[in-house]
């Protein structure tokens, strides 16, 4: 059975531990408490995991900001429209849409 996790928080502990002993003697240690937690096994993997999922939100934000803005332009589009061919353009546009983002198969 592996226990990696087991001694990297095992090792943070000590860290903490010889950084609380620093600090009580006044010696500097926030760089050295940074350079240590940037190193790290476990703290480097969340933090890619972190920017793996900021990247799929922000994909997933675009992606939904684009079909609000088509939803409203189609609303203001056939609202406003004069003819049938005027609201089939406005329908055309939407679907067009819908199909880029996702949202519908075609």
């Amino acid at each position: 059975m592996d226990h990696g996790a087991i001694h990297s928080l095992m090792e943070t502990v000590r860290k903490l531990d010889e950084i609380s002993k620093k600090v009580r003697s006044g010696a500097p240690v926030v760089d050295d408490y940074l350079r240590s937690l940037s190193a790290d096994p476990v703290t480097q993997w969340f933090t890619g995991l972190l920017r793996e999922k900021n990247a799929e939100l922000d994909a997933e934000r675009q992606r939904w900001d684009r079909l609000a803005n088509a939803l409203r332009a189609w609303h203001c589009a056939t609202s406003e429209a004069d003819s049938a061919e005027s609201k089939s353009e406005a329908n055309f546009q939407l679907i067009q849409v819908l199909r880029e983002v996702g949202v519908t198969e075609g």
